[in-house]
Order: C-alpha cells, then structure tokens, then sequence
C-alpha cells in the first residue's frame, strides 16, 4: 500500500475516536446535575436552613441568644429556659439590650431597653449580693393592712426591716404629707423588690423608684413632655 495512503487512514482514524470522546452539550436539567454548584434542577427545592423557634434576647455587647423561652422579666433579671425540665438561668437586665418574643402578645413590652415611657423600678445598673438579697426579703407573712399611712414613712420602715440602704431625693420629701396618704392592703409573702415593683408605682405616682448597684434611690418623676 503507498505511503500516503497509509497516512490518511491513520488521519482519518485520529479524527474519529476525537469526535467520539467529546462529551455532549450538557442543557437545562442535565447541566444542573453535571455542576453540584449551579442552581437546582426544576422540580427540586433548594431546601433552608430552619429558623430557630422562641424567644430572643439581644445583649449589649451585640451577642443575641435565640430559640430560648423567656420565663419571666422583672426589674434585676430575665428568666430563661434553655431546654424543657432543666433549670432556668437568670441573665441581668443590665445586659440586655432587646428583648424579641415570637409572640408579642403575650407581653405587653417585648423591649427592655426601648424608647418611650420609663419603667416604675428602672434599675441603674447590677444590683449587688448583699442588696439583692436585702430587696427578696419578705416584709410580712400574712397580709399587712395600711391605713392613712405616709408612704415615705412606710417604704423608710420597709428599707430598715430589710437593712437596704434607702436614698430619697429633697424634692421628694418636699411633697406635701397630705398626698403622701394612702390606704392599702398588701399580700401576704410580699418582698421589699415586689413592693417597690408592683405597689408603690399605684402608691406614689409623682415617685419613681431607682435600683442602683447597692442601693433603693426615690427621685421625683419627671414630667410628662407636651
């Protein structure tokens, strides 16, 4: 056989088996299957991850802690369940910034650190040991009747059982004695910290009750802004 016949046949052959070893054109679904990094292929969802379900609180230094159940919220602390059964844990609400509740109704204020109205008890900052525990006292076992009583002289008398140091600004006691008189019966087990939380705020409207680090502060109730 000559030479250059021979030579095209080898050419021929080469540009065959090429031909052959290209893949096909990969298009729409096949193409999404080929590249595992391009979009999914039609009639496959591209599945998210799931939001977590609960509560969330916002700290201060901008950590969040979220799918918690938030327990209960008073002026020191935030109560928080972690996991059903277990035993909660209590984070300052000096620390938090914001509070997000999945369900907003089911408390009236989902911000701790919002604009607005201010709390009744607005603590300053972390209340010490010794004052906490000075602020859970309970001032009567059963329930104690105040009648025509001075407000000043009962939260004074309520300070000494407890040993709370007690701070009461001039312009509060420049209140005249005639309004400072009030009648009321308190519940049995109350603590100092329930009554300046929950009574005296009824008590002494022009009043407003400030925790600081170790002590219980009675200033006069700013105005409200026209």
């Amino acid at each position: 056989m000559p030479y250059k016949q021979i030579l095209m046949i080898l050419v021929l052959m080469l540009t065959s088996f090429t031909v052959l070893a290209q893949p096909p054109e990969a298009g729409g679904d096949d193409a999404a299957l080929l590249d595992p990094y391009s979009n999914p292929p039609s009639g496959i969802k591209e599945e998210k991850s799931p939001e977590l379900e609960g509560d969330t609180i916002v700290f201060k230094s901008g950590s969040e802690l979220k799918g918690i159940h938030i327990i209960r919220e008073s002026a020191l602390f935030v109560e928080v369940e972690y996991l059903p059964g277990e035993s909660p844990v209590k984070f300052p609400t000096s620390q938090i910034k914001e509070i997000i509740r999945q369900d907003p109704a089911s408390h009236a204020s989902g911000n701790a650190g919002a604009a607005g109205s201010k709390p009744d008890l607005m603590p300053g900052e972390e209340v010490s040991a010794q004052f906490h525990q000075a602020l859970m006292t309970v001032l009567s076992e059963t329930p104690l009747e105040l009648t025509n009583a001075d407000y000043l002289a009962v939260i004074k008398d309520f300070a000494e059982k407890a040993e709370a140091p007690l701070e009461i600004k001039e312009r509060v006691t420049a209140i005249p004695e005639q309004e400072r008189v009030f009648t009321r019966t308190l519940p049995a087990g109350i603590t100092l910290l329930d009554f300046v939380q929950k009574e005296f705020s009824e008590i002494a409207p022009k009043v407003r009750a400030v925790l600081q680090f170790d002590k219980l502060i009675l200033e006069l109730r700013e105005a409200p802004v026209e």
